[in-house]
């Protein structure tokens, strides 16, 4: 709604979701999404994604998504660096994991 300077009122703003929401949601849905997205694709092992049916290091990215979810939710946007950093450290650790293990099976 309008006041009668023709801006925005503040009601307004306080019902509507704020970027930051948008963003966080949006970043929270992605991350839980991806925890099942196929991240290699072998012609006889099939799909390999990071949940691997709960075994894999993806459960801890899960959990951080939903924390994410949780944290913007209740508009702690500050908790959302630990949830970040925490995922993408996971990440990287497991592409170095993964780098690593492709250059031994190369090797040998």
């Amino acid at each position: 709604m309008l006041d009668e300077d023709g801006e925005v009122s503040q009601q307004t703003c306080e019902k509507n979701m704020s970027t930051k929401q948008y963003l966080g949601l949006i970043a929270s849905i992605l991350l839980f999404i991806g925890v099942f997205a196929p991240i290699m694709s072998v012609p006889i092992i099939g799909n390999m994604n990071y949940f691997q049916n709960g075994k894999g290091d993806g459960t801890s990215i899960l959990i951080l998504a939903i924390v994410s979810l949780m944290l913007v939710l209740a508009k702690k946007y500050k908790g959302l660096w630990f949830t970040g950093v925490g995922s993408l450290a996971i990440l990287v650790s497991l592409t170095l994991e993964a780098a690593a293990t492709h250059s031994r099976r190369c090797a040998n």
